[in-house]
């Protein structure tokens, strides 16, 4: 005599039945939800600025920050997020004074009175090498709108 207890399955039990017509029909909707899924992702509606950067290497995205007289350092991430951001936003034009310096805000506990003013630009990038000051200041300023080149055909 087997220990084992036999167990007896009713057709009531049983989690699918092929002739229930609520399967069948259960079954349907959930393919078509899924071919309606596919067909959404298959549009003809182009990817977003993110992905169409996220498909670029570090050195082209870099340089396009560098067309653009913005900062060009930190990892792929920070790069896209600065361009996303550059695009949408624009980026603080260079100072009409020292050319190289780049305007910042100056903030104040009422935005109307905020300014901005050019901190300067370093001489160089080696030790040692001085800043030069620039005490320019404005109350107003536009900010340039980013630029893609050409040869990129990316979709904005």
């Amino acid at each position: 005599m087997s220990l084992r207890k036999r167990v007896h399955y009713d057709e009531r039990d049983s989690p699918y039945d092929p002739d229930n017509e609520e399967d069948v029909d259960n079954d349907e909707k959930k393919q078509q939800h899924r071919t309606s899924k596919k067909q959404k992702i298959q549009s003809d509606k182009p990817p977003s600025l993110r992905v169409q950067l996220n498909a670029l290497t570090v050195p082209v995205l870099k340089d396009i920050l560098r067309f653009n007289h913005q900062n060009p350092f930190g990892n792929k991430s920070e790069l896209i997020s600065r361009i996303l951001y550059l695009v949408k936003h624009g980026g603080y034009p260079r100072c009409p004074r020292c050319k190289f310096g780049r305007l910042k805000r100056r903030l104040h506990r009422r935005k109307d009175e905020s300014k901005f003013y050019c901190p300067g630009y370093p001489s160089g990038f080696r030790e040692g090498d001085s800043f030069i000051r620039c005490n320019y200041s404005t109350d107003a300023c536009e900010k340039e709108t980013f630029v893609f080149y050409e040869s990129l055909n990316l979709i904005v």
